[in-house]
């Protein structure tokens, strides 16, 4: 703990959605970077009664800056973030860092939260949330960084894991397995509104289409129709008069 405030170390990929969620859980409670050899983004947020600070370590060289803080003691949860598309990297991460002395021993507590971008909410990418939590016996929550919903659920995790007994000591899975099997691919059913609307204008024109079409195209069968009956009648009558 720094002061009365409750730990909280960011890491993880990717950087973009990390910062999105680094600013929505502080949003404009943002102090200023420890040191210049310690560029580490650090804000405040208050959720239960409880402050907490919140470090966002860079992308370059955050497990460096996370040994430090971890070997000194200042951090009390950890907060990790991966891209729902690359959810078996983002496994990887976490099975390395849960096998840390400093974490495995410590029972450092962890959440895993998995975001999901515009193009990998296009994809209909599917994620097992419940699986992961059983094998992995954390926390784990979707991120959407337009959702406020998301940040209160992430901040409720939060909440509950700390002063929480964890044990990572029988822990082992195979990162590339569980992402296969928690991960899949829905086939696209929810379109934009203009593609719905696109797809409504294209069956009322040809709805329209086939209604002109029959209306205006039904007196040519017909008057193929009559000369051909014409025809039958005219043959017929000359038959019969040639048989009588």
């Amino acid at each position: 703990m720094e002061g009365d405030l409750i730990t909280v170390i960011l890491i993880g990929s990717p950087e973009k959605e990390k910062n999105l969620l680094f600013h929505g859980l502080t949003q404009s409670a943002k102090l200023p970077v420890i040191h210049r050899l310690f560029p580490v983004a650090r804000g405040t947020y208050r959720y239960c009664n409880e402050e907490y600070l919140l470090l966002n370590l860079p992308e370059k060289g955050q497990e460096k800056f996370m040994t430090q803080l971890l070997d000194t003691g200042r951090a009390d949860i950890l907060l990790v973030l991966c891209s729902a598309h690359c959810l078996e990297q983002g496994l990887k991460h976490l099975s390395r860092l849960l096998k840390l002395p400093s974490i495995k021993e410590e029972a450092l507590p962890v959440v895993f939260c998995i975001s999901f971008s515009r193009a990998e909410i296009k994809e209909n990418i599917f994620i097992d949330f419940d699986l992961l939590e059983d094998v992995l016996q954390i926390p784990v929550l979707p991120y959407y960084s337009s959702s406020p919903v998301c940040l209160d659920d992430i901040k409720t995790a939060v909440s509950s894991v700390w002063n929480r007994i964890f044990s990572y000591e029988c822990l082992d899975f195979s990162p590339r397995k569980l992402a296969a099997e928690t991960t899949a691919y829905l086939a696209p059913t929810d379109l934009s509104w203009k593609e719905n609307l696109d797809m409504i204008g294209l069956m009322i024109f040809f709805i329209l289409f086939l209604i002109w079409f029959f209306i205006s195209g039904a007196q040519l069968p017909s008057l193929c129709l009559w000369r051909i009956i014409y025809w039958v009648q005219k043959k017929a009558a000359g038959l019969l008069m040639i048989i009588f």
